[in-house]
């Protein structure tokens, strides 16, 4: 993160999955992941499978950096 704070919410199961590309899955939200509050310096790993998401408070953003890697 590289700055602004935010909620990653992680694990758990997606609601209402579509498969928006090839290795791309987004729903609606998350049901059943496990919140935590994440700020500036932060580093998220999420596991390939592993359902994750932003929640920002309304009026604020977030910066941050996403290196996706995929098995081809």
């Amino acid at each position: 993160i590289q700055s602004g704070t935010a909620t990653f919410v992680s694990g758990g199961e997606i609601v209402d999955p579509v498969t928006t590309a090839p290795h791309e899955l987004q729903g609606s939200s998350i049901r059943g992941g496990v919140k935590r509050t994440v700020g500036p310096g932060d580093v998220i790993e999420a596991p390939v499978g592993l359902p994750h998401q932003f929640l920002l408070a309304p009026g604020t953003q977030i910066t941050y950096l996403v290196v996706k890697i995929v098995k081809q």
